[in-house]
Order: C-alpha cells, then structure tokens, then sequence
C-alpha cells in the first residue's frame, strides 16, 4: 500500500516545492499549506516507519534532535511564545510531528 508521507516527502525534496524547509538528521522538515499558526510545520521520518519505538535507539535520538532544533527554529523566526508538539500517526501512519 503507498504511503501518502512517502510521496509527500519525495515531491518536498524536489527543487520547486515551495514548503520544503530542511532535510535534517533523520526527517524532513515542511511548512504546512495552511498557516492558522505561523509557522505551523509538519517533520517527517525520512523512511517510512509507522512506529517511533521500532526505530533504533541511536535514530530516535537524533529523530528528537532534529524536532528540538525545529522548534527552536520556528521560535526564532516567529517569536512564539509558546509551541506544541503532536505526534499521532493515527490519520497517516508515518512517524511525523506537528
């Protein structure tokens, strides 16, 4: 079955996606289309894996990396006060964060 993150981080690593923000360590960072919040960005696993505890401890670690060093991007860029971090994979089972 084809994974709608799989595809979603393929056509953000072409040059003309106009969301791409960053491939990090072990994900891939994206504005999100619609801005309720700015900065609202969606990280997603590079691979695809449904299940961040089926990661080696050595990639979740970076994994946790790669979330604190966006958030801390989107803090100096939009002055936020305060950010939220979400972590379903109940919608699309891809390990990613909002």
């Amino acid at each position: 079955m084809a994974c709608p993150a799989c595809d979603r981080i393929a056509r953000a690593l072409q040059p003309a996606d106009p969301f791409f923000l960053a491939s990090l360590r072990q994900s891939v960072a994206i504005l999100h289309k619609h801005q309720p919040f700015p900065g609202w960005c969606t990280l997603w696993l590079k691979d695809h894996c449904e299940h961040t505890d089926q990661l080696p401890r050595s990639r979740q670690l970076e994994l946790w990396e790669d979330v604190a060093d966006l958030a801390r991007a989107i803090r100096a860029v939009t002055g936020c006060r305060r950010l939220n971090y979400e972590n379903l994979g109940n919608v699309v089972p891809h390990v990613h964060w909002h």
